[in-house]
Order: C-alpha cells, then sequence, then structure tokens
C-alpha cells in the first residue's frame, strides 16, 4: 500500500512538473500590433549628432503581429534625409518569425541584414538583433550590428524602444518613446 501511494504521489509530481513547463513554453505574448509614432520630447537620442537624431529611430512603427510571427515596418523621417531616403530606403519592413532563427534580408545592394526576435520570458518584451553581412570584396572592417529592444507599457499605449548600434566609432544608443495612433 505504501509503495503504491509513493508510486501515485511520484506520477502526479511529474505531471505537474511536465504542465508547469509546457505551460510557461505557451506564455502569452502582449499584442504590439498597431501603428505607433514617436514622442521626442519623452525620447532621448543619447550619442546621436543632432543631426543624425531623425536616423537614429524611426518615426513611425507599424507593428502587425500573427500567432508565429510579425512584420515590423519603420518608417524614417524623410525631411531629416533631404527629402530622399536613407540608403535609398526610406522603410524598411520584416517578418519575423518568433522561433528565434535568424532569417536573411537584403538591403541596399551588397548588403545582407542577418535578423533574430526573441521574447522575454514575460512575453512583453522583444528583442531583434541584426548583424550586417558585408561581401569580403568590400573589406570593411566593422560591419554595422544592431539590437532594438520594444517594451509594451502595461497599459498598452506606450512601448519603449531601446537601439543600440555598434559602428566603427563605438555604440551609439537611442531610447524612444511611441505612442499608439
Amino acid at each position: 500500500m505504501k509503495t503504491k501511494n509513493t508510486l501515485i504521489l511520484l506520477i502526479l509530481s511529474a505531471l505537474v512538473l511536465t504542465g508547469q513547463t509546457a505551460f510557461k513554453s505557451f506564455t502569452t505574448k502582449a499584442d504590439f500590433s498597431g501603428t505607433w509614432a514617436i514622442n521626442t520630447g519623452k525620447s532621448d537620442f543619447g550619442t546621436w549628432a543632432e543631426a543624425e537624431t531623425k536616423l537614429a529611430a524611426p518615426a513611425l512603427i507599424k507593428i502587425d503581429q500573427h500567432a508565429n510571427d510579425m512584420i515590423i515596418t519603420l518608417a524614417y523621417d524623410s525631411v531629416a534625409m533631404g527629402g530622399g531616403s536613407f540608403s535609398g530606403i526610406p522603410k524598411s519592413t520584416d517578418t519575423l518569425n518568433f522561433d528565434g532563427k535568424v532569417k536573411e534580408t537584403a538591403k541596399g545592394g551588397p548588403f545582407v541584414l542577418l535578423k533574430s526576435l526573441k521574447w522575454s520570458e514575460d512575453g512583453r518584451t522583444f528583442i531583434i538583433s541584426t548583424k550586417q553581412s558585408v561581401p569580403e570584396e568590400m573589406k570593411i572592417e566593422h560591419p554595422v550590428n544592431w539590437t532594438e529592444t520594444y517594451a509594451l507599457a502595461s497599459d498598452g499605449k506606450t512601448i519603449e524602444y531601446t537601439g543600440i548600434k555598434v559602428l566603427a566609432d563605438g555604440a551609439r544608443t537611442v531610447k524612444g518613446v511611441y505612442e499608439k495612433k
């Protein structure tokens, strides 16, 4: 009888632990969907030169979030770019999967961007890591790499964005506050 009770207790414990692990892997992710506009008065452009601040962080972020991926469009202020665009791209659109796998996206000629998205455990923050892949014949010693952190406020009306770009002359950080439109 004692052995039977011990066996039942072990089986129940294993089921509870398995259930907790399975539940943790299916944590609900906050819904970032919407169009978000930067509030420059609440944002901090850090070490970016004044002329570069409108290139440091997007003016608008549009997110279409689905069950397994999201489409993110970043639109930059074209006025700051002389009415044109930065490297020929006034905006960029990427679809990133939630599995954390690296995805290649080609932008602006020979450069290839390698991007991945990772969620925080609580599902209220995600980080996009980007590495610039440059053809060897270009002999660029320091390709640009960056991370973008998106954190949704508890009220769902504000995103705190932190962008860190590692350039040849060092890292530059921007902290943008975006409000839902």
